[in-house]
């Protein structure tokens, strides 16, 4: 299965582990102490978790709008 690409933004943000979010992430859900996030450009699920704090991609976002969102 290919993955999409990252936008620049969402590259930086998981590669550096930064502190801040982007301007185009927009959360989309709480699972348990994780934060998911959409990116408005690239498209990507990107998760914060919050213990350790570490930014991860973990899908792209039209593969998940087919199913029911779970909250903790």
């Amino acid at each position: 299965m290919e993955q999409k690409r990252l936008c620049s933004d969402c590259f930086i943000l998981v590669r550096g582990q930064l502190i801040n979010r982007h301007g185009n992430l927009v959360e989309r859900n709480h699972i348990h102490n994780d934060t998911v996030y959409v990116c408005n450009s690239c498209h990507n699920l990107i998760c914060l978790s919050h213990v350790p704090h570490e930014w991860s991609v973990i899908g792209v976002a039209e593969k998940f709008d087919d199913q029911p969102a779970q909250s903790a």
